[in-house]
């Protein structure tokens, strides 16, 4: 939140005072040279005559700082502006207190309408699937499925890269069909039915090509001295379509989970919008709350920094006054000092 009035006034202490040192000091760069061209010409008079004549509008300047002090500090009206100040920054509280508690109803209400719907705050977290283990598994089962198809088709005369581009094809359509058969298998829908038991005859095909290359793999291990049936190796690519199929079982979502997914995730952007609004609503007030004080520590202290600054003024004109006095008694040919001098000179 801002109060630019109340930056207007701190910043006064800082550059507007900067400013008028700068002032004093450009003052009194001027006086020596002043000071000693009027002592060439045994001025001012030595008596009858008046320091003002030769450094009046040094004085001005100083006594013009004095006026901008007013103007700006104005700590005439310091009681009535702090009163002023305390009556806005109270009604911009009660404000947001209103906002705050127009929240926190909204909040309420909104809770108690999801306890009748049977539902708790808690019930509004939607735990993320952490499928990352799985997905890594998974992808490493079927890149075994890869090279047992590979090797089967070479033995049916393929070279190694056909075999391989092959292979992946083949293991990439039994990747789909294990998921539409893992996502068809937690349906809820009317046709259910019917895509799982296109599901169902796809894996069974599936099925007899997985136990025709293990016919090939067997034949060729028979070759080399090795029985084994081919039932045992189609058990390997088997093992890895049901991975699949169940991976996507398990992370499949039914219409319905879908649908309540939805809701609860509309029921967490209500509430997190009442939450929000408290919490800024909260903040607000802490940050009214601090530049309430802040106004009222500075304008506490406004009518006393005004008279400090005004008595550095006084004391930097002393300071001119004394200058010009200095350089031109150590410059006049008469080596004298004019009675108007005195005033400055003996304080």
């Amino acid at each position: 939140m801002e109060n630019k009035e109340f930056k207007h006034h701190t910043s006064i202490t800082t550059a507007s005072e900067a400013e008028w040192e700068a002032k004093h000091k450009t003052i009194m760069a001027k006086v020596p040279d002043r000071g000693i061209n009027c002592a060439k010409r045994n001025q001012p008079d030595l008596k009858g005559d008046s320091i003002e004549t030769y450094i009046g509008d040094f004085s001005a300047e100083y006594d013009g700082l004095k006026v901008r002090i007013e103007q700006e500090l104005q700590p005439a009206t310091s009681k009535t502006e702090a009163k002023m100040k305390n009556q806005e920054a109270d009604r911009k509280l009660k404000a947001n207190s209103q906002k705050k508690k127009e929240a926190e109803t909204g909040k309420h209400n909104f809770l108690l309408d999801l306890e009748q719907k049977g539902l708790k705050p808690e019930d509004l977290i939607v735990m993320p699937q952490n499928k990352r283990k799985s997905d890594i598994f998974m992808i490493a089962i079927n890149c075994i499925d890869v090279g047992i198809a590979a090797t089967a088709l070479q033995l049916l005369g393929f070279n190694m890269l056909f075999a391989v581009v092959i292979a992946v094809c083949f293991s990439l359509m039994v990747f789909y069909a294990a998921k539409l058969l893992g996502e068809h298998l937690k349906e809820d829908t009317e046709d259910a039915n019917k895509k799982k038991f296109i599901a169902i005859v796809g894996t069974l095909l599936v099925f007899g090509l997985f136990y025709f290359f293990a016919m090939l793999r067997a034949q060729h291990l028979k070759e080399h001295n090795f029985v084994v049936h081919p039932l045992w190796l189609t058990l390997l690519n088997v093992v890895c379509y049901i991975i699949t199929v169940v991976h996507f079982y398990k992370y499949t979502k039914t219409e319905a989970q879908k649908k309540e997914e939805e809701i609860i995730k509309h029921y967490q952007k209500i509430l997190q919008e009442f939450e929000d609004q408290i919490a800024e609503c909260e903040a607000n007030e802490k940050a009214m709350l601090e530049e309430k004080a802040n106004m009222q520590n500075f304008l506490m202290h406004k009518p006393g920094y005004a008279l400090t600054m005004m008595s550095r003024v006084d004391a930097w004109k002393l300071e001119m006054i004394k200058c010009f006095i200095f350089h031109n008694t150590t410059n006049r040919q008469d080596r004298k000092s004019p009675d108007c001098f005195k005033p400055y000179t003996n304080s």
